[in-house]
C-alpha cells in the first residue's frame, strides 16, 4: 500500500532523524554505555512510531 503523500513525507522525514542516530552509533561517536543505552532506545522508538504510522495509514485507507 502506498502512504498518502503527508504521511510519506512525514515517514520519510523520521527516517532521516533514524539514521542520524544509527551513524552516530555506528561511527562509534558514543561517548558512554549510558548515551548508547539512550540511542537505542531512540531508534527502536522511531521503529515504533514507524510502524504505527503505516498501521494507522493502513486502517484509515484500506476503505477507500
Amino acid at each position: 500500500m502506498t502512504l498518502d503523500p503527508l504521511l510519506e513525507a512525514l515517514v520519510s522525514r523520521i527516517l532521516e532523524i533514524r539514521s542520524g542516530f544509527v551513524n552516530h552509533v555506528t561511527t562509534g561517536s558514543v561517548p558512554s554505555q549510558d548515551s548508547y543505552r539512550e540511542m537505542r532506545g531512540m531508534i527502536q522508538g522511531i521503529d515504533l512510531v514507524i510502524s504505527e504510522i503505516k498501521q494507522l495509514s493502513n486502517e484509515v485507507y484500506e476503505d477507500d
